[in-house]
């Protein structure tokens, strides 16, 4: 019996693969090459503005982000002012849209607790245009009390929704206690002390906020530096030059406890478990970081593996690192099943306790500092994320050199290193428990003692 001849052929085929891929194995993967960060360079007006030079990229887009530490933790009280003017500021004049529009532009704002910054990115070819757009928007702002009202109450409107959220009321919650009597740690203002914004409220913090020499220009990606500079002066011309920021910071001493938000009938509780750590310019934070990445906030960390994974307690477990107003919490959040909110908390400390008592391995903590390395590069190297990343170091007052540096000092860390940090700043009895729920979920912890550190009310 003959058989065709593409049976043989085939044939052939698939035993010469089989003898490729055996002799082939996939290359180990090499060394990550050190990217370091994109080359800036700084140039001051005659006003005191900053303005920072960073040529990026190919794709003919120019960003502007200008930058003040008019963040609503500067409000004394907390009222919400920052957010109305910002919004204002974009939103105010229809004029300003039709002109972003026809350059090719977006024009945006966020406002934080440290900083607020007004952002425009346009076309390359509009870079110069969009520089005096920017200018007039900053320097020309004049909105009428309709304008004021209009933007208090879509403020009002989406305070509420927020204050609404379980998430919110955690952080808050949490916030208040390790960030005691600063507004930075207030995430909303309250409706009542919003209504109460006039337009001469919005002048003044104008006034106070938009200065020069507290302010920071950042100009990412393709541009014609030498027509920018011409423009410059003249587009911040009437820019106040104001006072040099004061980066004193009046610290409180945190206080540590049990805080319990009720929400009747909730199916899940939000937790947040946290306690204050090193700040960002502390040799330490690096470290801290790779901690934190191994507990919680990676998606390959010991937290999620325990409480999403094999227990299904919950589905989104994480875990951070927040400055704000010059300090810093690591804390662990989540979403849990009611009914498991007790052994959820269980697990969280005894994972914090694991690593205060074992060094991780060294494939473990390579895997971490890979994560943590690619998360930098994919957050740092684009034209919004080398604004954010400069605006970082300024908040922070971090030296220069500090992207640079950042995979040396990763590469450097040790399990050893990793574990002697989390015994000297994660204490689970020293640190703060909310819970937002319903509060069934209390009489969960009559049969864990262990847990009782977490459980007092105040200290």
């Amino acid at each position: 019996m003959r058989f065709p001849q593409w049976v043989f052929l085939y044939l052939i085929f698939l035993l010469t693969s089989s003898a490729v891929s055996a002799k082939q194995p996939p290359p180990a993967a090499g060394p990550t090459p050190n990217y370091g960060f994109p080359r800036s360079e700084t140039v001051t007006l005659n006003n005191g503005l900053r303005v920072t030079f960073v040529p990026f990229g190919s794709a003919p887009k120019c960003l502007f982000r200008f930058v003040t530490p008019a963040g609503f933790g500067s409000e004394q009280p907390r009222n919400g002012v920052s957010e109305v003017a910002f919004r204002l500021l974009r939103d105010g004049n229809p004029r300003t849209a039709d002109a972003v529009a026809r350059l090719g532009g977006e024009l945006t704002t966020a406002v934080g607790p440290d900083a607020a910054f007004l952002q425009l990115e346009v076309l390359s070819q509009f870079a110069g245009q969009g520089l005096e757009l920017l200018g007039e928007t900053i320097q020309g702002f004049n909105a009428s009390p309709s304008q004021v009202n209009s933007a208090i109450d879509d403020l009002v409107n989406k305070t509420q929704l927020q204050q609404a959220d379980p998430n919110v009321q955690g952080d808050e919650a949490l916030f208040k206690r390790v960030f005691p009597k600063s507004s930075s740690s207030q995430l909303t203002a309250s409706t009542e002390q919003l209504k109460t914004i006039s337009s001469p409220d919005i002048e003044d913090f104008m006034e106070r906020g938009l200065q020069a020499s507290t302010a920071h220009l950042y100009i990412v990606g393709q541009f014609d530096r030498h027509e920018l500079e011409t423009k410059l002066t003249s587009a911040f011309s009437e820019l106040p030059a104001g006072r040099v920021a004061d980066h004193t910071q009046t610290v409180k001493t945190a206080s540590r406890g049990f805080t319990f938000v009720e929400r009747l009938n909730a199916p899940q509780t939000s937790l947040r478990i946290g306690i204050e750590v090193a700040n960002p310019e502390d040799q330490d934070f690096v470290g801290l970081e790779a901690v934190n990445a191994l507990l919680g906030g990676s998606t390959m960390s010991r937290i999620r593996k325990n409480i999403r994974e094999e227990k299904g307690y919950t589905y989104s477990p994480w875990s951070s690192l927040a400055s704000r107003g010059g300090r810093t919490v690591w804390f662990q959040e989540a979403s849990l099943n009611a009914p498991d909110t007790a052994a959820a908390v269980r697990e969280v400390v005894s994972e914090i306790e694991r690593l205060r008592a074992e060094p991780p391995s060294k494939a473990e903590l390579d895997g971490v500092k890979t994560y943590l390395y690619g998360t930098f590069l994919r957050n740092s190297f684009s034209r919004n994320g080398i604004a954010e990343k400069l605006g970082y170091l300024e908040t922070h007052h971090l030296p220069p050199d500090t992207y640079t540096n950042y995979k040396s000092k990763l590469d450097a860390l040790t399990p050893e290193e990793v574990t002697k940090l989390a015994q000297k700043y994660l204490d689970p009895s020293k640190m703060s428990l909310v819970l937002v729920g319903d509060p069934s979920v209390l009489s969960q912890f009559q049969a864990m003692p262990e847990l009782s550190d977490l459980l007092r009310i105040t200290e």
